[in-house]
């Protein structure tokens, strides 16, 4: 009788300490802190580009949750004829599809959500410019 063998795959996360050391290091002049109910919230102006503007985006991550990007300054405006696209409710920016994996908390969010977010900004600058997404089409719901 063969006995099947039954791989188990631990996911490897990071901590929120980890995840805050990583974003600081990665985004000097960025700044910080790890909140009393463990939920990191983070900080940094960013430029998409060099012929971009400015943009101070905030970044909040609990363990377990989505982490979550909105841009502070400055503030993100729709067009005449078209809503903010790509945006959760409350100007949560659409970054990536939870639903194929394309990100997990065994990954840095300096590498993978905060270099996502300036790619989102450059597409809603092209956006805003000519009026066509320039990005992932992906459906999602509102939140």
């Amino acid at each position: 009788m063969a006995t099947r063998r039954i791989k188990q795959f631990k996911t490897r996360f990071l901590s929120l300490g980890q995840q805050l050391e990583a974003l600081l290091r990665d985004f000097p002049g960025s700044k910080g802190n790890l909140s009393k109910n463990s939920k990191l919230v983070w900080m940094a102006r960013v430029l998409p580009s060099p012929l971009s503007c400015f943009y101070t985006i905030q970044l909040i991550y609990q363990i377990g949750k989505r982490p979550t990007v909105q841009v502070v300054d400055p503030p993100l405006v729709s067009r005449k004829d078209q809503k903010l696209p790509h945006v959760f409710a409350g100007k949560i920016l659409c970054l990536y599809r939870a639903r194929y994996g394309e990100w997990d908390s065994s990954k840095h969010l300096s590498t993978t959500i905060v270099p996502w977010a300036c790619l989102w900004l450059l597409h809603y600058e092209i956006w805003h410019s000519t009026g066509s997404w320039s990005g992932s089409n992906a459906e999602h719901p509102a939140r």
